[in-house]
């Protein structure tokens, strides 16, 4: 694998929860019932009961779902006014859901996603939803999503002034660097996670953060690379390639430079990644659509005892392509309890004025 990667990008502040696309199709389910639940008739209460608080914890974030199954794809190739009619009648199931704020916390979460990837199909039907739900529920409920909008755009402008500081070149060293810097209070956030990034990447972050505190002295930068990204140059049987990959994926391949065969408990001691993150790292590479790596024994789960080696076999057609990160496909108890204390401590403020 070659050891120049020439294109890392990483955020600060910033959590963004993964896709669901499995159970985007369960929105419909949900945006079809949830208008008539009050029409229907007692003939089983205790059914009925249990049936109302099932769509009541789901439909909040499979309407977000469904808004972002569209907001990535599914507005390319539509009107300007079936694009209107769509959100209308989204806004109009959001108002039979209580607990609007749960929404706006999977919402926020979304649209993270898009905004951070590059995934939104349209800036301007990302804002056109957003001013719905502004006239629906207030400047306060969207006062978040629209600092979001304008962390990028200033980011942007961030970006080029560090390209400015440097004769033009946003590369330090054989990395080209790009940053959001994004605040805090607006965006769905973490603890930053311990990971040992390589010494280019190290370099990398000094450089921009003493840029960064020349201009902004009082502000501090809490890096999260479990958010970013990176491209990697890598030549598999004479071919060269452009990898996509996470940074936490990037940090095990990189290893491989110096070895061919590696342990998994040489890779999490060497890396430091959390183990349920490197364990999704590892099995993206080794057992997904790219297998970059191969593991032994083979199987589809990754295990302490497992030993990886680089897979110098490795052909490709395309020469550009992302390896995708495993992720659940439910949220897990742990994400609904992480969500579910955010609303709540953000629920405080109002509860203490109005006691």
């Amino acid at each position: 694998m070659s050891r120049c990667h020439t294109r890392f990008t990483d955020v600060c502040a910033l959590q963004a929860a993964p896709r669901h696309t499995a159970e985007s199709g369960l929105a419909c389910v949900c945006i079809l019932c949830v208008p008539f639940l009050p029409l229907m008739l007692p003939f089983s209460v205790s059914y009925m009961s249990a049936t109302c608080l099932l769509f009541r914890l789901l439909c909040r974030r499979y309407i977000s779902l469904f808004v972002d199954e569209h907001m990535r794809k599914g507005v390319r190739s539509t009107s300007d006014e079936e694009v209107d009619t769509l959100l209308d009648k989204v806004v109009m199931l959001f108002r039979y859901l209580q607990e609007k704020d749960v929404f706006e916390k999977y919402y926020k979460q979304h649209l993270a996603k898009r905004l951070l990837g590059g995934r939104s199909a349209s800036d301007d039907i990302e804002g056109l939803m957003i001013r719905k739900l502004k006239q629906e529920c207030g400047y306060q409920f969207t006062s978040k999503l629209e600092g979001m909008f304008l962390d990028m755009k200033m980011s942007a402008d961030t970006q080029q002034t560090f390209r400015d500081a440097h004769e033009g070149s946003s590369r330090v060293g054989d990395v080209e660097l790009a940053v959001h810097v994004l605040t805090t209070g607006f965006w769905p956030t973490q603890a930053a996670a311990a990971c040992a990034l390589p010494e280019p990447i190290n370099k990398c972050i000094d450089v921009f953060t003493k840029h960064y505190l020349k201009q902004h002295s009082n502000r501090r930068l809490t890096w999260q690379p479990n958010i970013g990204t990176a491209e990697l140059k890598a030549t598999f049987s004479g071919r060269r390639h452009e990898i996509n990959v996470s940074t936490y994926q990037m940090c095990v391949l990189l290893l491989f430079n110096a070895a061919d065969c590696i342990s998994y408990a040489d890779i999490a001691t060497a890396t430091k990644i959390p183990p349920p993150d490197l364990k999704r790292a590892l099995q993206s590479l080794a057992c997904g659509k790219f297998r970059i790596l191969t593991k032994e024994p083979k199987g589809r789960d990754v295990d302490e005892g497992d030993a990886f080696h680089f897979n110098a076999g490795f052909t490709s057609k395309q020469l550009k392509f992302k390896v995708g990160t495993v992720s659940a496909q439910r949220e897990s108890e742990a994400e609904k309890l992480e969500t579910r204390q955010k609303v709540d401590e953000d629920r405080k403020p109002q509860i203490e004025a109005a006691i």
